[in-house]
């Protein structure tokens, strides 16, 4: 029977996009990653390609993540220095995510940087139905626990940083509870 990688080989990816990929054509705007091993986190705000110039931008989203394209444009970084700064952090480990959204973005990300992803994005799902959380994993009694506390320490923020904290923080409390740390 297949395992849950150990704890310290896993970091929990979170981009931010400008709108769902179902909504159209979507780009990220954040990402963020948060390491198991340590805790430590690190976030960049990406600016936007020439490419995604007129891809779409929804002001829903905008509204709940408080991050505009203006400041994009001010305060972000480029594409492929982002791709490469995360790849350095997230060297040698196991990323994953609790979005296939997330894998779409990653994708977009590398091809304005001219680079193919890094890396693939496993599923938090996936790690959690190893770990003994099986079947729809927010009805789960131990998942609705550990989210209620990773939500105390780092409440939903919609922003890439906190979001990849809070991933990090229910995989570590489920680990724990199952014998898995």
């Amino acid at each position: 029977m297949e395992q849950p990688p150990p704890l310290h080989r896993l970091v929990n990816l979170d981009f931010e996009g400008s709108c769902y990929p179902s909504e159209g054509k979507s780009f990220p705007i954040e990402v963020a990653a948060c390491r198991l091993s340590d805790g430590e986190a690190r976030a960049w705000l990406i600016r936007p390609h020439a490419d995604w110039e007129d891809w779409t931008w929804n002001p829903q989203a905008e509204a709940v993540h408080g991050l505009s394209r203006d400041r994009l444009e001010r305060e972000g970084v480029e594409p492929r220095r982002v791709l490469v700064e995360l790849t350095g952090f997230v060297a040698g480990l196991e990323p994953v995510s609790d979005s296939e959204s997330d894998a779409h973005w990653l994708k977009v990300l590398a091809d304005a940087a001219g680079l193919e992803p890094p890396f693939e994005i496993g599923s938090s799902a996936h790690v959690l139905k190893l770990m003994g959380i099986d079947g729809q994993t927010q009805d789960h009694p131990l998942w609705q626990e550990a989210d209620r506390l990773a939500t105390e320490r780092h409440p939903r923020a919609h922003r890439a940083e906190p979001d990849a904290r809070r991933g990090a923080e229910i995989l570590r409390i489920v680990a724990e509870r199952n014998g898995f740390a």
